[in-house]
């Protein structure tokens, strides 16, 4: 479902590229004809991210998607891949004007994020925990309010009210981590976010968290998290 829309248009933006891995997934899979601008605002991770995709149809910019550096109505399609729930509380308006703007007419937005649920699964809400724990450790480092993961039916109306026009929806989930990969690979960006955290009440809270989210990961493992997919149409 992923790419049976966007691998039919030639301009693909990817927004919130990070390292690269939706940027290069989008050429292989759409092959000839596609154009990939990625952009992010880690000039660090852009910088992997050119070696990893040096011989592709691919441009990188390092920007703020609240104010994207391209004219109103010139990509095909766009991507937002787990993005969307990191973006600055106060940015998430403009993030989206901002890639309706630059969209044509009839173009296309394939939108995945993480999605807050009800479960009584240990793995299940450990995905959660991880997220509300980043974002803490982000308000608290950085003092930048993440918009933080939602409901379905908050990323709609969000979507929708920027003009966007739903073809498909689905919620979906990923796949299960046993407990020593989760913690061999979790929490690197998170702890050195904790070494920047200046207040000692803001530091023990936050220790408590990372405790709790290494004791439910080693004991019950990692997920699987839900997501939900959306293609949408630039409608007006």
């Amino acid at each position: 479902m992923v790419y049976e829309y966007t691998c039919r248009r030639g301009l693909v933006l990817d927004v919130g590229c990070g390292y690269g891995g939706s940027t290069k997934l989008i050429v292989e899979l759409c092959g000839m004809g596609t154009y990939v601008v990625g952009v992010d605002l880690d000039f660090d991770k852009l910088l992997k991210l050119e070696t990893l995709v040096k011989s592709y149809p691919v441009d990188i910019v390092c920007c703020d998607f609240s104010r994207l550096p391209f004219r109103s109505g010139v990509f095909d399609s766009s991507t937002m891949f787990l993005v969307l729930h990191e973006v600055e509380e106060s940015l998430v308006d403009n993030v989206l004007g901002e890639v309706w703007r630059v969209l044509k007419y009839g173009g296309i937005l394939f939108f995945v994020d993480k999605i807050l649920y009800s479960t009584a699964k240990p793995s299940e809400k450990l995905t959660l925990l991880v997220e509300e724990l980043y974002h803490r450790v982000v308000e608290y480092a950085l003092g930048v309010k993440p918009w933080g993961i939602r409901e379905p039916k908050e990323y709609i109306n969000k979507l929708v009210g920027h003009g966007f026009k739903i073809v498909v929806e689905r919620v979906v989930q990923g796949k299960y981590i046993n407990g020593r990969t989760f913690l061999s690979k979790w929490g690197k960006e998170t702890l050195r976010l904790l070494k920047q955290v200046k207040d000692k009440s803001m530091r023990d809270e936050l220790t408590k968290l990372i405790d709790q989210v290494k004791n439910m990961g080693k004991t019950y493992g990692y997920g699987p998290a839900r997501f939900i997919a959306i293609v949408l149409c630039k409608s007006r």
